[in-house]
């Protein structure tokens, strides 16, 4: 995932929405301090190039494909909040293209249909 995930973003350095688009995207976005918190942590974390497609979303899909193709049934309907929250997050936070997620979740399917 990382192999695949790291290449695109060498072969198609990319911003996301919020710095592309500032006009169109205001950020940081309005919220709480959970909002803040996440802002703060990308920014001391983020190399600013990591556009395509989105790990956050691969590596989460990942996971959680993984314990639904193992039958761990508990973990999967546990994961499930997190993945639907960490796919929105990204959105909203204004981090990933929509086209990013997919190709983060297209990446995933790849992946766990190559390793089943």
């Amino acid at each position: 995932m990382y192999l695949f995930g790291f290449t695109g973003y060498i072969l198609m350095p990319a911003t996301g929405p919020y710095i592309a688009y500032p006009e169109i995207f205001p950020y940081p976005p309005q919220g709480g301090p959970m909002t803040d918190l996440m802002v703060e942590l990308v920014a001391r974390g983020s190399s600013m190039m990591d556009v395509f497609p989105s790990l956050h979303c691969g590596i989460t899909l990942y996971i959680f494909g993984f314990y639904l193709l193992f039958n761990y049934r508990k973990a999967t309907l546990a994961l499930l909040p997190l993945l639907l929250g960490i796919i929105l997050v990204t959105l909203y936070l204004r981090y990933h293209y929509g086209i990013d997620l997919i190709a983060g979740m297209i990446l995933a399917l790849c992946i766990l249909a190559y390793l089943h």
